[in-house]
């Protein structure tokens, strides 16, 4: 009788890095059409949505001369503002204007939204930087300590502590902090980048800085912490690190070598996924702590059905997201050698 041998099937060479940036470019052009559609149909919607709204953005406008003005003059000065204009109307007139380069006037600054926007995107900038650096690199540590020691005191200690912070909704964490650190104990400012009549210096920047910063950082650290723990549990627990500890491998050369690539890039795209709750979580910091950023600017547009001002930072907030979720994508695109790729 005849043996039959199984002849062994040859393996898929592996991607190539030609066609892992070939990949990468074409995930960017692609999100680049889909992200520019999206911004366009938030911006959209905000005009539908604050067109419901029951506040009066002429209320905001005209301030203390609301109360007396007679209801013609009221409905003389909404019509040259532009504001009895259907939705539709009124975000197309915006949109062809930011075509232009004209990204409208702010009904409560009173300003160009331009002006605005370039005037607060630097201090929104300083303290997302500051955060996210500060909130990566605390749980980086963590959650790679813990995850190479799970069961140690420090990871029960480190998962004890990061569950109960992320139970507590992010607004309690802010004013109990401002409590204590500010009130109780005023080691730290509570609010603003300088002293009350005071013009901000770098000092007085750096210092009422702290507060928000660590605060910002505290919230966004739990689900980075347990992410980074469980992406490490998992790729120190694969075949793949099982054989290198076979084969006779330090430890350390095991760590940095094997285990760190197989979980840094579960761990950008969780970073990635939660952006949004990244943005919700500047809003309210800079409410709670009168930082002068654009999410404090986006609450006051939205209380004051500002527009204008309003479908900017809803439409920079959407671009934002987008633009972080790309990245991580095309970082685990390029440096995950478990992801398939067709190019």
């Amino acid at each position: 009788m005849a043996q039959i041998v199984e002849l062994p099937t040859r393996e898929a060479a592996p991607p190539t890095r030609l066609n892992r940036w070939r990949a990468a470019w074409q995930l960017t052009w692609r999100r680049f059409i889909l992200g520019t559609v999206v911004t366009v149909v938030v911006t959209a919607v905000t005009f539908a949505l604050l067109s419901m709204s029951p506040m009066d953005p002429l209320r905001k406008y005209l301030g203390l001369r609301y109360q007396h003005m007679e209801a013609e003059q009221r409905d003389q000065v909404r019509h040259a503002l532009g504001l009895d204009a259907p939705w539709w109307h009124a975000w197309w007139d915006w949109l062809t204007g930011f075509a232009r380069g004209d990204l409208g006037q702010s009904l409560i600054y009173h300003r160009p939204v331009s002006e605005v926007v370039w005037e607060r995107l630097p201090w929104t900038l300083l303290l997302g930087a500051v955060a996210i650096l500060l909130g990566v690199s605390v749980s980086m540590v963590l959650g790679i300590y813990s995850g190479l020691r799970p069961g140690s005191i420090v990871d029960r200690a480190s998962t004890l502590l990061v569950s109960i912070v992320q139970s507590v909704p992010p607004f309690v964490l802010a004013v109990g902090a401002v409590f204590v650190l500010a009130v109780a104990y005023p080691v730290l400012p509570a609010a603003g980048i300088s002293p009350p009549g005071q013009p901000p210096t770098v000092s007085s920047v750096a210092r009422h800085l702290v507060l928000p910063a660590l605060l910002f950082a505290l919230t966004q650290i739990p689900w980075l912490v347990l992410g980074v723990r469980e992406s490490v549990i998992a790729s120190a627990s694969s075949p793949a690190v099982t054989a290198t500890r076979m084969r006779g491998l330090s430890e350390r050369t095991i760590v940095v070598s094997h285990i760190f690539p197989l979980a840094v890039p579960p761990a950008l795209a969780l970073l990635g996924s939660r952006l949004p709750e990244f943005v919700v979580g500047a809003v309210i910091i800079e409410t709670v702590f009168s930082w002068p950023g654009l999410a404090g600017a986006l609450t006051e547009a939205a209380l004051a059905a500002d527009m204008p001002l309003l479908a900017v930072l809803t439409g920079l907030t959407t671009a934002a997201v987008i633009v972080g979720m790309w990245l991580a994508d095309v970082l685990h695109v390029l440096i995950d050698p478990q992801v398939e790729v067709h190019a």
